[in-house]
């Protein structure tokens, strides 16, 4: 039972995969996600080129260890 619990609470927590980086950033910069360049910057912060266009991206976290849940924030001007 406690191995179910273990990879239920596992399951879509904690950091945020650069698939997800690219999508949202795909959205955001109207630009194909296939186009879009990551570059890691360190300290859950990433760079996005693409289209013209240089976003910064980190990753926001909210909660702890197994129920940490994390998302992709722009934090940089948008043009």
């Amino acid at each position: 039972m406690w191995a179910m619990v273990a990879v239920a609470s596992a399951v879509g927590c904690g950091a945020a995969s650069p698939d997800e980086l690219r999508t949202r950033a795909a959205y955001e910069m109207k630009c194909p996600a296939d186009q879009l360049e990551l570059t890691d910057l360190g300290d859950d912060t990433t760079g996005v080129d693409g289209c013209g266009q240089r976003q910064v991206y980190v990753q926001a976290c909210k909660g702890q260890g197994g129920l940490r849940e994390c998302q992709w924030v722009l934090n940089s001007q948008s043009k």
